[in-house]
């Protein structure tokens, strides 16, 4: 969700490691913590977190695996403890937690036959387009597998929503895999997208993707060097504004009511987490496009990959697991009218929520101080009725 502050952290050079061990942070809050291991049909190894029962809980309940954002990673679900960590509430509520990692995020740099760091070009080529329809597979059936349950609970924030509804409408038989999918402030259709540096980026996308390819750009270099110059700068109080308002730009507007500098720079600590520049990319084509589609390779290339000029346009009528619907009005990803507008394509949305709080942005899901009583309550409610 932060994945825009590496351009402000880009030149930093830190050389620290200081990408935090979820399984590390798990056990320090006395829960119990596994780490398991999914690998996707086109052979990238996808690292899973697992928290079985909530602290004070005997039996393991009913699975719910959990899909991060772009730049982001299983810690955001854990990094605000056991208070505000959405991880250890859904585990105290009696559910057990799968907390996946997309491909190539900091947890998940592995694969059968790609290397990396030596072969970077052919690792990172992907977006979310594959996320959702490679990863998220693997990672149900293998949740079914070891928990022995013919189905489990889905929730995404951002990304994870969006790759959520690539997979409905494309790998439709696993829409009879899900319980309740719950998507929070998950972007598809972006015509209305508020945050005019997010289309102006859009407007100039083919040249930005032209630009990358010139310079053997495919992701992010030096995370841990940007990880630790955040952390420290950003946990000065002097510039705890300056931090905030930099989020902001790229959230929504302001909200300082929730947001708490103060602990929000120890998300810095796993915070951005890594992901491919075509993920970047096919974010920027759909809100160019104002079109829910696969990845435009341009005509040419469309051609040999789709056998047509346009990408294909995802069909949203196909997902028709249940969908609760989670959304701020203050989300510079996705505009209310937007939501409406997914709502008609979507047969099956059971439910839907509008974050009552008007500052309400697209980083609250996970950050904000008050985000027990403002969504996770409501959340926990919903997925008991299913």
């Amino acid at each position: 969700m932060f994945f825009i502050l590496l351009v402000f952290v880009m030149f930093a050079n830190f050389m620290v490691n200081a990408l935090i061990d979820p399984i590390d942070l798990i056990k320090s809050h006395s829960y119990p913590a596994e780490r398991h291991f999914a690998v996707t049909d086109d052979g990238y190894i996808i690292t899973i977190h697992r928290i079985s029962r909530g602290k004070h809980l005997n039996k393991t309940g009913p699975p719910v695996l959990l899909g991060h954002g772009t730049g982001s990673s299983s810690a955001d679900f854990l990094n605000a403890g056991p208070e505000r960590g959405l991880g250890y509430i859904l585990a105290d509520s009696g559910f057990d937690v799968w907390i996946g990692n997309s491909r190539g995020n900091s947890y998940s740099t592995n694969h059968i036959k790609y290397n990396s760091e030596r072969e970077a070009k052919a690792f990172y080529n992907f977006s979310f387009h594959d996320i959702g329809y490679y990863d998220y597979p693997a990672q149900i059936d293998y949740v079914l597998n070891v928990t022995g349950k013919s189905k489990l609970y889905f929730i995404g924030h951002s990304q994870g929503g969006t790759a959520y509804y690539v997979m409905g409408s494309t790998r439709t038989d696993y829409n009879n895999k899900i319980r309740l999918a719950v998507l929070l402030g998950a972007p598809a259709i972006m015509k209305n997208t508020p945050q005019k540096l997010f289309r102006i980026f859009a407007d100039v996308i083919f040249d930005v993707e032209d630009l990358a390819n010139l310079m053997g750009l495919y992701h992010i270099p030096f995370l841990e060097s940007q990880r630790m110059f955040a952390y420290k700068f950003c946990s000065l109080p002097k510039n705890h504004k300056l931090c905030q308002d930099f989020m902001y730009l790229f959230l929504g507007f302001e909200d300082n009511e929730q947001n708490n500098m103060g602990k929000t720079f120890k998300f810095f600590l796993s915070t951005p987490s890594d992901f491919s520049l075509k993920t970047l990319l096919h974010f920027g084509q759909i809100i160019k496009s104002e079109t829910f589609r696969q990845y435009d390779y341009r005509p040419e290339g469309n051609l040999r990959q789709y056998g047509a000029i346009e990408p294909p346009i995802y069909n949203l009528s196909l997902i028709i697991s249940p969908l609760a619907l989670f959304c701020g009005k203050n989300d510079a990803s996705l505009n209310l009218k937007d939501v409406e507008i997914m709502e008609k394509l979507l047969p099956n949305v059971v439910y839907k929520y509008i974050v009552p709080w008007n500052k309400f942005n697209h980083g609250d899901f996970v950050l904000a101080t008050d985000v027990v009583n403002l969504l996770y309550n409501d959340l926990i409610r919903i997925l008991k009725m299913y």
